[in-house]
């Protein structure tokens, strides 16, 4: 969506400085937030309902004993509980991330996350995923496959409904946020 600037005095072509960039879905995100809280509110929602699918598959395949029969124990390296296996709940949801990009200290770059999210909050969790080193990381391959072994799969024996249904949301977001721009014009009188 092109940036637009708007004359701060109606009627004339005096422009004083206020204007709305928005550049990719983020922005337009937060544009939508500022001018229409329910029709951002509505967007949250319906995305949580397009990954409901993806959400319940990765419930479905994750395993409800211990992956390895060691994860029954405690370990706590650096003093973060990493096993023992459930403790931390398998809490898996969907969210939208409107933060600004992260500058990482081990380079200059700036890196934008991912917007739309589904997210496996649990500590071992992490280590089922994408252990791959060592004993236990070649005891998880040769039970349960390569890395990405249960978010990924998930996500792609969904993927076509998904990425169709996000399309639309996308497009509804764009249009909620022009007609929003449109509407700040109409205000001020271009």
């Amino acid at each position: 969506m092109p940036a637009r600037t708007v004359p701060s005095v109606p009627g004339t072509d005096v422009f004083i400085g206020n204007s709305i960039e928005v550049v990719g879905i983020k922005e337009a995100l937060k544009e939508l937030n500022k001018v229409d809280k329910s029709l951002r509110r509505q967007i949250t929602k319906d995305y949580k309902s397009i990954v409901q699918n993806v959400i319940d598959d990765i419930q479905a395949r994750i395993p409800l004993n211990y992956p390895l029969r060691n994860w029954k124990y405690a370990w706590k390296p650096k003093n973060t509980d990493l096993l023992p296996w459930g403790t931390g709940g398998q809490r898996i949801y969907a969210k939208i991330n409107t933060r600004a990009p992260k500058r990482f200290s081990y380079s200059d770059e700036m890196v934008n996350l991912s917007t739309f999210v589904i997210k496996w909050d649990d500590p071992s969790a992490a280590l089922l995923e994408f252990a791959q080193r060592g004993v236990m990381g070649q005891n998880l391959t040769n039970k349960f496959g390569p890395t990405s072994r249960i978010a990924w799969p998930a996500f792609e024996a969904n993927k076509a409904d998904v990425l169709d249904k996000m399309q639309a949301l996308v497009d509804r977001v764009t249009k909620g946020t022009q007609e929003a721009i449109d509407n700040l014009d109409k205000a001020l009188g271009k």
